[in-house]
């Protein structure tokens, strides 16, 4: 029995089956179902090209040079010179403090100068007479001394001779002759007087400089003492009178270079310190500056040609300083760069910056082909039916952006892709090339 009722259920549920698929056949013939929609597009065939890499900032333009000119003294200020927005040259009086004190110490120190090279000309006067007092007795001792010299030499010769006679009257008369007597005699009359001359000299000699000349010397060496430091006290009151006038230098103060001023910090009574500036001057030439991030830092350069846009007005320029530590508070590094042939830009205005890093080869993208739906991303087709793509933008040129996340061939829908989603089955109209 049991049997009988599985065999039913099974007969059952076959007659079940083929009524369903008679049902389903029937439904797939019926002309009133709606087939799958498909969208056209026109795609373009992805590759790899070349083109200039751009990065772009937005700046502050700040004059290229700037001169906060403070006293580098403490002093009551009692006059300005300039005002706001006022032209000025490089050497022009800015402002100036009271400057009666420093004008007395100039004074004082040319007194000192005056009374100092006073006593050096006299101290060289006297050193020169003694220097000439010394020479004097000095070349007059040498003479008396080349005196007894030359005495003795010649009475030496003197002697010489009268000894070869004596030796010629020997061998020619003999000994005891009167004529070698003679001789002998008179050599040592001869031999005698030259002994004498050099004991003289030699004694003269043995006795060294005289006493007359080493009291001169002695004199002359204490003038020139004496001349000595009369010279250091006058290069001491040049050294003060040149203190005395850059004290009264700094009482004034001045442009550094040419430009206009941009604020007049003080008043005339104020007090001056070299903590605080007076007046600020700008340079004509103007600058923008940006912050670099460190991802960026490497990639940027000095020399680097540049783009500035300042309300809607472009203009040329490069990189010129790039700051080696970073901003404190902002952790960036900034890099300034010049402006060519501006005609009219402010400072503190905000300016783009466009910089140039050259060519780079990649997947460079219209930037209308870019969707965002929080996210960047491209529609692409892959076996007929559109796929959503993910991309990165790296950078942007114009209206190219360079991206990542394709590969070359891939189809980009560039037409139609607003009619589309994810999963739609498409038809290819027209493939582009990617140019």
């Amino acid at each position: 029995m049991r049997k009988n009722r599985w065999k039913i259920i099974l007969v059952i549920g076959l007659i079940l089956s083929g009524i369903g698929l008679t049902a389903l056949l029937s439904k797939r013939d019926d002309p009133g179902i709606i087939e799958e929609k498909v969208t056209q597009v026109r795609v373009m065939k992805i590759s790899e090209t070349a083109n200039d890499e751009r990065v772009k900032f937005i700046g502050v333009i700040q004059p290229k040079d700037l001169q906060q000119a403070t006293f580098s003294t403490i002093g009551t200020i009692d006059r300005l010179f300039v005002t706001e927005g006022q032209n000025v040259k490089k050497g022009d009086l800015l402002a100036s403090i009271d400057s009666q004190q420093a004008q007395i110490q100039v004074r004082n120190a040319q007194e000192n100068l005056k009374v100092a090279d006073s006593q050096r000309r006299q101290a060289a006067a006297n050193m020169k007479a003694e220097e000439k007092d010394y020479l004097d007795k000095k070349a007059n001792a040498d003479a008396q001394l080349s005196i007894l010299r030359e005495d003795y030499l010649t009475k030496q010769a003197v002697a010489d001779q009268a000894y070869e006679q004596y030796q010629s009257d020997l061998n020619e008369f003999g000994e005891g002759s009167a004529q070698a007597n003679a001789s002998l005699l008179n050599y040592t009359q001869k031999n005698a007087a030259a002994a004498a001359a050099k004991a003289e000299y030699d004694a003269s000699v043995a006795n060294g400089t005289p006493i007359e000349v080493e009291i001169a010397f002695s004199r002359y060496q204490a003038a020139k003492a004496s001349y000595d430091a009369a010279n250091s006290q006058v290069t001491i009151a040049q050294n003060n009178l040149t203190f005395a006038n850059n004290n009264l230098e700094s009482t004034r103060l001045y442009a550094s270079m040419n430009g206009f001023v941009v604020k007049v910090v003080s008043k005339s009574g104020e007090l001056a310190t070299p903590l605080a500036p007076v007046v600020v001057v700008s340079s004509y030439q103007m600058s923008a500056v940006i912050g670099i991030s460190q991802t960026m830092i490497n990639t940027i350069q000095v020399g680097q040609r540049a783009e500035i846009n300042i309300n809607q007005v472009v203009y040329a320029g490069e990189v010129y300083e790039i700051a080696r530590i970073p901003d404190v508070s902002s952790r960036t590094y900034q890099a300034y760069i010049s402006i060519d042939d501006y005609k009219q830009v402010n400072i503190g205005e905000t300016a783009g910056v466009s910089i140039e890093l050259g060519k780079r080869t990649g997947i460079w993208l219209m930037l209308t082909t870019i969707q965002n739906d929080g996210e960047d991303f491209v529609y692409i087709v892959v076996d007929d039916r559109i796929v959503k793509r993910k991309v990165s933008l790296a950078t942007i040129n114009n209206q190219q952006v360079l991206t990542t996340g394709l590969d070359p061939g891939d189809l980009v829908v560039v037409e139609g892709g607003r009619l589309v989603r994810p999963g739609v089955k498409v038809k290819i109209a027209e493939v582009i090339d990617h140019e």
